[in-house]
């Protein structure tokens, strides 16, 4: 069973994913 690899990986994905996007949409500040 690698369902619980999969939660893991998409737990640990998803706030580099979320920050990545904040990133791209937030304007260049200092």
């Amino acid at each position: 069973m690698a369902t619980h690899l999969v939660s893991a990986s998409v737990v640990l994905l998803a706030p580099i994913i979320f920050r990545m996007q904040v990133m791209a949409k937030a304007p260049s500040t200092p």
